[in-house]
């Protein structure tokens, strides 16, 4: 679906009125299936064994800190073994050519916690392959596109397998509507992590009209809020903000708060862009870089070594650079320190820059340099403290992007990487490049 008409679609509910607050009540625990009987049984054993094995020093005093948590990963250790040997002994008692095939949905689990990764497979199989009744039915959809959701691994766009799955789910009958809602729910979750905006806003729409029809407030502010961020992310912030300005009206108090963050950030867009100052610059031969530079357009991205979606837009970060090579343009990464890269640990500031220049420079070939700030105090009780430059970008979330025109103002805001960046950032700023400076 094209933006605009995204956007004059979702326009369109406000006129429909506020939801009404969801009914609260019990409803009554459905009977476990022999299957989802073993695994539970497992589960608990391994939960109460856990906290009968537990060493503290209230219970044991004379241990150090270190011997206390060697005894404790030594008996969590015991525990799994034990309860996934209860789980693979109780799984063999089925047979998978005669257990009934609602069973199977149920079965499958059994055999992944148990590790029994070829009967999985064999019941995975036949699963797909027999008539079910339409919720069981459903079921075996959902565990299909969560499997095909997690075979995905580290892949960055439209996982095509699992949405054939949400396919079949959205043709089952209008009393599966809960379950047509997990599927979108569910690649919209997917698509939110790995930052795919296509998929935010396909899923998205899917879940506001699901969550309107079965009267499920927080659903629909979530396909509201995801919507708005698809919008933003395609370099279109108007719009995500008239989307905000939506769910406002139709939900009220909730919406106001969820968009309270989002409309804080996205007020920067217009404004002065505040300098970055950083402690350490690495990936440069500069001791200090001015960010930004008048008469320049500027790119910062606010990054970290363990976001795996911040690693996920370097090749594009990359590919940008090559394209507007000679031009006045400038890159910057901004980061602090964490303690530790990898599997190193407590390491020194002066270890840590060492290991950033590495991280940055060679494992990654970012042409960018990196400004680097220590980690702030953090104070009990007290928000989360970020570095300066973090609080002036009002950064929640990484990667985020700014785009700042030669002038210092800033004109886009983006957080995380799509596939189309590259692209559509490209575009843009060879356009603000062309804009004269008053």
């Amino acid at each position: 679906m094209k933006r605009h008409l995204a956007v004059a679609l979702i326009a369109s509910f406000a006129g429909a009125g506020a939801l009404a607050p969801a009914p609260v009540g019990a409803q009554a625990a459905t009977p476990l299936s022999p299957p989802a009987a073993c695994l539970k049984a497992a589960k608990d054993w391994q939960t109460a064994q856990l906290i009968a094995t537990r060493v503290s020093k209230a219970t044991s005093p004379g241990l150090t800190d270190a011997e206390i948590l060697e005894k404790n990963l030594a008996s969590s250790r015991i525990a799994v073994r034990g309860s996934e040997k209860m789980a693979r002994d109780c799984a063999a008692s089925f047979d998978l050519t005669t257990i009934s095939p609602v069973q199977l949905v149920d079965l499958i689990p059994v055999f992944d916690y148990a590790r029994d990764t070829i009967s999985g497979q064999r019941a995975y199989e036949r699963m797909l392959s027999v008539a079910l009744p339409p919720r069981a039915q459903g079921q075996a959809y959902l565990f299909a596109m969560s499997r095909e959701i997690s075979k995905a691994g580290n892949f960055y766009g439209i996982v095509d397998e699992a949405e054939k799955y949400v396919a079949k789910i959205d043709l089952l009958p209008d009393s599966l509507d809960d379950m047509k809602l997990r599927a979108h729910r569910g690649l919209l979750g997917n698509y939110e992590y790995r930052d795919v905006a296509d998929g935010l806003e396909k899923h998205s729409l899917a879940v506001i009209a699901l969550g309107r029809k079965m009267n499920k407030p927080a659903d629909v502010l979530l396909g509201y809020a995801e919507l708005a961020r698809s919008l933003a992310d395609h370099l279109q912030p108007d719009s995500a903000l008239r989307i905000a300005t939506t769910a406002e009206k139709v939900l009220g108090a909730p919406a106001l708060e969820r968009f309270k963050d989002f409309r804080h950030r996205y007020a920067l867009i217009g404004t002065r862009a505040p300098d970055i100052k950083a402690q350490w610059w690495v990936n440069t031969d500069a001791k200090s870089v001015v960010v930004p530079v008048p008469g320049k357009v500027t790119l910062i991205e606010f990054t970290a070594h363990w976001c795996g979606p911040c690693k996920n837009s370097y090749p594009g970060l990359n590919a940008l650079a090559e394209r507007l090579k000679g031009k006045d343009f400038q890159g910057v990464m901004v980061t602090q320190l964490y303690g530790y890269l990898g599997v190193q640990r407590s390491l020194t500031p002066e270890q840590e820059i060492a290991a950033d220049r590495i991280y940055y420079g060679t494992e990654n070939g970012l042409s960018f340099p990196v400004a680097i700030n220590p980690a702030m105090e953090q104070v009990a009780g007290a928000p989360y403290a970020q570095p300066k430059p973090d609080t002036d970008y009002r950064v929640s979330g990484i990667p985020q992007i700014m785009l700042i025109d030669k002038r210092g103002i800033i004109r886009q805001i983006v957080t995380g990487w799509d596939q189309g960046n590259t692209e559509r950032f490209s575009a843009l700023i060879e356009k603000l490049l062309t804009e004269p400076i008053p």
